[in-house]
């Protein structure tokens, strides 16, 4: 059975419960069973509040509270939000949206840096084949100077010397 796939049950009307709906339940068990219903809904996953309580405790092993938790802190980057402690996000103090900013910013980061190497690694490379071209130019010439040293000043001033 996959995870984004309702499958209704024969005997009744109900569903059975997806992987996604578990963990989201395990993500934000700290805001109570009657604010998870109503996040859950909004998901697309209409689920009543009891049962999700029962689901949490026969299933998950989860006591859930009726109501959000007092010791729910806020995020350190907004202050709007709450963090939920047992996300990824909540390990680092952040509210989800937060964290998913700094996960976008961490992502232009490193493509700037890409962006970065391969110029580098362009000016390295040209660097490279103006010293064979000298190099080659050279040995054309039997070792001779070719030129008026007009041409050889610029091929040093390719050369970044």
């Amino acid at each position: 059975m996959e995870s984004g796939v309702v499958v209704p049950r024969k005997r009744d009307n109900s569903y059975f419960w997806r992987s996604d709906e578990d963990r989201y339940i395990r993500t934000h068990r700290m805001d109570g069973y009657l604010l998870l219903s109503e996040m859950m809904t909004g998901r697309g996953w209409p689920r009543s509040p009891e049962s999700i309580k029962k689901h949490a405790k026969r299933k998950l092993g989860i006591n859930l509270s009726k109501y959000p938790e007092s010791g729910m802190h806020r995020c350190i980057s907004c202050g709007k939000w709450d963090v939920r402690p047992n996300s990824h996000a909540g390990r680092m103090g952040l509210c989800p949206a937060c964290w998913r900013r700094r996960q976008a910013e961490a992502i232009r980061e490193g493509m700037d840096e890409k962006k970065a190497e391969a110029e580098y690694q362009r000016e390295k490379k040209r660097r490279r084949d103006a010293r064979k071209r000298l190099q080659r130019e050279k040995e054309k010439n039997n070792g001779r100077d070719c030129g008026t040293g007009s041409g050889e000043a610029r091929t040093r001033e390719d050369l970044g010397a």
